[in-house]
């Protein structure tokens, strides 16, 4: 029997007859949380460019700025909880997106780290952090053609920023030595 979905969106708006993702996408790995499905729900409901209401997007940038500081000392669950609040907020936010792909690339798992960093760059082609982190892993899979692609649009957006010198670095870098 399949049931009927609804989620609530911004402004009050009801999206119903979610009911063609199928059974398994909730149970899909250990690692997403129901609070991750509830975000990439979130970022289905939402088109591209929408913005949070100035209240939202304050609040998310409050709870964005608690999670980045949770992840910078270690403390991962609180930091994966409090990014996706802020997501769930403001899911236009390019900075939480690549913020919980740091988070996730901290943690180990670089597939879904790899996933934000990407959709951090959808909302946002100039994100530094997205930008950099993304062209790190490229460079540390090999795929130096990519890599040189991100390094080339980190310069052109902030050639001194640490971003920038670390992406380099994994470049110049011989591959046995990319971390």
């Amino acid at each position: 029997m399949m049931k009927k979905h609804s989620i609530l969106g911004r402004n009050g708006q009801v999206w119903e007859g979610l009911s063609f993702l199928p059974a398994g996408l909730i149970s899909m790995s250990k690692a997403v949380s129901r609070l991750s499905l509830i975000v990439f729900l979130a970022l289905l409901v939402v088109p591209v460019g929408a913005h949070a209401a100035p209240e939202l997007a304050r609040a998310a940038i409050r709870l964005a700025d608690k999670g980045i500081a949770a992840t910078a000392t270690g403390d991962y669950a609180r930091a994966q909880r409090l990014l996706e609040e802020a997501l769930v907020a403001d899911p236009s936010n390019a900075r939480t997106i690549a913020s919980l792909g740091v988070l996730h690339q901290k943690r180990g798992n670089m597939g879904i780290a790899r996933k934000y960093y990407i959709s951090a760059l959808t909302v946002d082609p100039a994100n530094i952090v997205a930008l950099g982190r993304l062209g790190q892993m490229e460079a540390g899979m090999g795929k130096m053609d990519d890599a040189k692609d991100k390094l080339r649009r980190l310069q052109a957006i902030c050639p001194t920023c640490a971003e920038t010198t670390a992406l380099k670095s994994s470049i110049d870098a011989p591959a046995s030595k990319t971390p």
